[in-house]
């Protein structure tokens, strides 16, 4: 997308504390990375985890950048009397906002749904963008697996849940070049915390759920709820929360904000799940719709109960479908092309992912942190079969206490599920640095499988821990498949072997 701004556009709402060397000009590049600097570029210096950008200011400026966005004090810096240089108390938020201007603030223009929590995005973005389908003819959406445009699939350049700013701001401009009208996307802890989508407002912001989980990156679990509860903050005059009121959080949350709640426990959710039946393949329950509800355009819906019938499995999905149906409702979508949206939803890659079922059955599923091992075993529970075996991804990256809690949930259910053997892998060879299994990880994990005496074995590539798993599941066991990305190849080399 070409495009260019001028500077005296660009600083018109940008808050900044003090400017040297200023002269209006076009911008055709905003960037933080000095290797894709061109002419008309403006550099922002953001202090990193790793390095902080400060340092390559001089860099910057002779690959070509005009202007530079910092935090630090100009005499610090040694800045040329030809090059501007704008100093900000936040760089990280004037990265998101000079994009958002850059890009002619294309949120504006649709509608922005945003979903956070530990568990349960990725499911309900997908499980909206086929409510959306039957709605418009273009659909689009941001999420863990990908961005979508129409028809078009984008990779996210940093593999990270909510993508960086420039990123985002321009797939949201190609959206609204496409005439996409609703925007489902995933809003990440980390992006909330680190500004990735300062400059965004929200229409509709849903919370699933909060459990213990990257406390590499925060404080503590209060810092990551707080994290998690500014997507609150950020939705517009008329916007409205949706959350799930079973989860403690929720409550939180649906207390200080105008929300509407859902779940399947309590009571007082406004949008409650019953008579629930799982099946081998399905899922078929009845939504009630207890009150009076207010869409964004002021149309007013009546209390009613609807049938749905998912053709997935997995608990919390149901929860997923609860929170795709609320927002629905509140985005005018008639109800008959809501349940029709849910009940053509053929699941998400990884989400409770049945990849075979013949003299067994195999399921592929991302869990990696309590809150998604404790609903899937739920899941597992209401399934026939003889014995479970599961393959099992440790956590990685400063993961000791998270392997502790999730060890003492296979302890809990141990029984109940007839676990027959957990097969660990630090699957070596498959993952990033980021997410390398140390041994002090594997063993605190492995130490509290040794006190509820469940048979255990540890391998460190995936291929060996998969052909061992299959090589001793036998006629009508169950086979899970139970971790995050160190998996992400074990559906392949499964199809591979078993073909």
């Amino acid at each position: 997308m070409n495009l260019n701004q001028s500077l005296d556009k660009l600083v018109e709402n940008l808050n900044y504390k003090m400017v040297i060397n200023y002269q209006n000009q076009h911008i055709e590049n905003i960037t933080n990375n000095t290797k894709k600097i061109k002419k008309q570029s403006l550099f922002v210096a953001i202090n990193g985890f790793n390095h902080d950008g400060h340092q390559f200011i001089q860099e910057a400026i002779g690959n070509g950048a005009n202007v530079i966005v910092g935090e630090k004090e100009i005499k610090l810096l040694n800045i040329p009397s030809n090059i501007t240089y704008i100093k900000v108390n936040s760089s990280r938020k004037a990265y998101a906002a000079l994009n958002a201007c850059y890009f002619n603030y294309p949120a504006n223009n649709m509608k922005i749904i945003g979903i956070t929590g530990s568990a349960g995005k990725t499911t309900t973005t997908f499980m909206l963008d086929s409510i959306l389908s039957k709605q418009n003819k273009k659909t689009g959406l941001i999420s863990t697996l990908y961005t979508k445009i129409g028809d078009n699939l984008y990779k996210n350049p940093n593999k990270c849940t909510t993508p960086k700013a420039s990123f985002l701001q321009s797939k949201l401009a190609e959206m609204n070049k496409n005439n996409i009208q609703h925007v489902p996307m995933e809003v990440s802890s980390h992006s909330l915390k680190l500004n990735r989508v300062h400059g965004i407002n929200y229409d509709l912001a849903i919370f699933t759920n909060l459990s213990y989980d990257h406390m590499n990156f925060h404080d503590n679990i209060n810092d990551y709820f707080q994290s998690k509860a500014k997507l609150f903050d950020v939705l517009n005059k008329n916007g409205i929360g949706i959350v799930n009121i079973d989860d403690k959080y929720g409550k939180k949350i649906k207390k200080n904000n105008n929300c509407y709640s859902y779940g399947l426990k309590s009571n007082n959710a406004i949008i409650k799940g019953k008579d629930l039946k799982i099946g081998r393949n399905k899922l078929k329950f009845i939504i009630d719709i207890k009150n009076k509800i207010k869409t964004l355009n002021n149309k007013i819906i009546s209390p009613q109960k609807v049938e749905i019938v998912l053709p997935i499995i997995g608990y919390q999905n149901v929860y997923n479908g609860l929170a795709a149906f609320t927002t629905g409702l509140l985005l005018d979508i008639p109800l008959e092309n809501i349940k029709q949206g849910l009940e053509n939803f053929k699941g998400v890659n990884r989400r409770m992912e049945v990849i075979y079922d013949k003299e067994f059955m195999i399921i592929d599923d991302f869990a990696h942190n309590p809150i998604s091992i404790e609903t899937t075993f739920k899941s597992i529970s209401h399934l026939n079969y003889n014995n479970l075996l599961i393959i099992h991804f440790l956590k990685g990256n400063r993961g000791i206490k998270a392997n502790v809690i999730n060890a003492k949930i296979f302890n809990k259910w141990k029984n109940k599920l007839r676990i027959n053997k957990i097969i660990t892998t630090k699957a070596q060879n498959n993952v990033s640095e980021k997410n390398k299994v140390l041994e002090k990880e594997k063993h605190s994990f492995t130490k509290h499988i040794n006190k509820s005496e469940i048979n255990y074995e540890n391998f460190s590539q995936l291929k060996p821990a998969i052909e061992h798993a299959l090589s001793i599941t036998k006629s009508n066991d169950l086979l899970l498949l139970l971790g995050g990305p160190g998996l992400s190849n074990a559906k392949n080399i499964i199809h591979k072997i078993l073909e």
